[in-house]
Order: C-alpha cells, then structure tokens, then sequence
C-alpha cells in the first residue's frame, strides 16, 4: 500500500492518493500510525482535493484517538479549530457539520484553557 500511496504522490494524483490511504486505514488499528494517517487524510481532502465534509470527519475520527497517556491530541483540535474558522475550504461546510465538530472540540479547549490558566496562576 505504502509503495503505491507514494506512486500516486508522485504524479499528484491526489484523488487514488486519497483512495490508496483510505485503504491502508481500514487495516490500520494501532493509535499513532492511525492518527497519522487520519491527519493525512484530513489535510489531503482540505487541501489538496477541496472535500471539505470528508476532510472534517477524518480531523473528527482522529480526535478520537487517544494521545500516548491517554490525553487529548492537540493537533487534531487544532486542525478542526483552524478548519472551522478558516476561510478555505470549511467554509463550504454545512452549519450543522460545524456545530457537531465544535460540541466535539470544545470541552478539549476549555480544559487545553483551564490548564494554561492554573500554569500563569502557580508561577
């Protein structure tokens, strides 16, 4: 899968780029090489092929995937914060599509905002 994920980067077929890791997923379990390649996905569809719709849905699934530790990966809120605000492609997505992903990220935020305060407040 990998020797043909790179064949289709190479020509910039980013649609059988998008398929080939999409397949590689379904046979990708473990947390870290799964997480990647949801990012991977997630930012090919935003960027590369313009689905805006698919590309959050992998941001999602990635979040989903727990951190080394057990915690929150703050790469994925990240790409969903920078997602749904941005004025690219998310801007294309139906407003029920972006409540559901902020109910998602919000209690992640809110606790990433909680932490930082109680660190300025101890120093």
């Amino acid at each position: 899968m990998r020797a043909l994920a790179r064949i289709e980067e190479a020509r910039g077929d980013w649609e059988s780029l998008s398929d080939v890791l999409a397949m590689e997923l379904q046979h990708t379990h473990d947390g870290q090489p799964r997480f990647e390649l949801l990012m991977r996905l997630g930012n090919l569809e935003e960027s590369s092929i313009e689905r805006p719709s698919r590309a959050l849905r992998y941001y999602q699934d990635a979040l989903a995937v727990p951190a080394p530790g057990g915690g929150v990966r703050p790469q994925a809120v990240g790409a969903i914060v920078r997602f749904l605000l941005a004025d690219g492609p998310g801007r294309k997505i139906e407003p029920a599509e972006k409540v559901a992903a902020a109910r998602l990220i919000l209690p992640h935020s809110r606790q990433r905002r909680i932490s930082a305060c109680r660190r300025s407040r101890s120093r």
